[in-house]
C-alpha cells in the first residue's frame, strides 16, 4: 500500500527506474467494482470500440493490475451499445415443416415425387480433339428415399431439360410430383406441356392411373 492508501502490486520490475512507477506496481483493481467498470469503460471507448480484448487489457496493465481483467473486460464489451450494433448477431434460421410429399408414405417407389436442380458449369473434351465446350449437371432426387439420378445436358435452356426428363421418365419412370426452383427453364418445360396438352384431342385420350 503506498502513501496514498491504494493497494498496488509488487512484481519481480519494482527496482527498474527505467519502467514508470505504475507500470512497476500497478494500482490492484478488484472485479466487478463501479469503479473498476467506469475504468474499463475508459480504455474500451479509447480503443474506438475496435481494440480487442488483448489490446484493452495491454492498455489496462501499464496503470492497473485488474483481478479477473479478461472476464471483466468481455462482460462490458457484451453490455456496450455501440459493439453490439457495430458486431450483430445474425438471424437464426427458422426451418419450414417438411412437405407432405417427403413424408407420406403412400408408395414407396424410387422417384415417385422428385426435386429437381441444375448444377454447373462444368468444362468437357469432346473427342481426341483439345477443343472443350461447356455442359451441365441436371440432378434428380427423390423426395422420400433420397435416391439420385443424374442426366447430362447441353445448356440451361428449356429444350436441354426436357431432354433431360425425357430420358429420365424412361428410365425411372413417370413421376407423379415434380418440385423446382421455378427456374426460367422449369417453367417454360411446364408452358410447353401445357401447350401440347391443349392440342390433344381429350376425347380420344384415355388415362391411366
Amino acid at each position: 500500500m503506498d502513501e496514498d492508501g491504494l493497494l498496488r502490486s509488487s512484481g519481480r520490475l519494482s527496482l527498474n527506474e527505467a519502467i514508470p512507477y505504475d507500470t512497476r506496481c500497478p494500482i490492484i483493481l478488484p472485479r466487478k467494482h463501479p469503479v473498476t467498470r467506469l475504468i474499463v469503460k475508459e480504455h474500451h471507448v479509447e480503443g474506438k470500440h475496435i481494440a480487442g480484448t488483448n489490446h484493452t487489457l495491454a492498455l489496462l496493465s501499464n496503470k492497473y493490475w485488474l483481478i479477473g481483467g479478461r472476464e471483466e473486460i468481455r462482460e462490458w464489451e457484451n453490455t456496450c451499445n455501440e459493439c453490439k450494433r457495430g458486431k450483430p448477431r445474425g438471424g437464426q434460421q427458422i426451418m419450414a415443416p417438411l412437405p407432405k410429399s417427403r413424408t407420406n408414405v403412400d408408395t414407396m417407389r424410387a422417384f415417385d415425387k422428385v426435386s429437381v436442380d441444375f448444377a454447373g458449369q462444368f468444362l468437357t473434351k469432346q473427342g481426341r480433339g483439345k477443343i472443350k465446350t461447356k455442359r451441365y449437371l441436371c440432378l434428380f432426387t427423390c423426395m422420400k428415399t433420397r435416391a439420385v439420378h443424374l442426366e447430362m445436358a447441353f445448356g440451361l435452356d428449356t429444350d436441354s431439360f426436357i431432354n433431360c426428363l425425357y430420358r429420365f421418365t424412361s428410365r425411372r419412370g413417370i413421376p407423379s410430383e415434380i418440385r423446382s426452383d421455378n427456374g426460367t427453364n422449369f417453367v417454360g418445360a411446364r408452358n410447353e406441356f401445357i401447350k401440347l396438352f391443349d392440342t390433344i384431342d381429350k376425347a380420344k385420350v384415355e388415362r391411366y392411373f
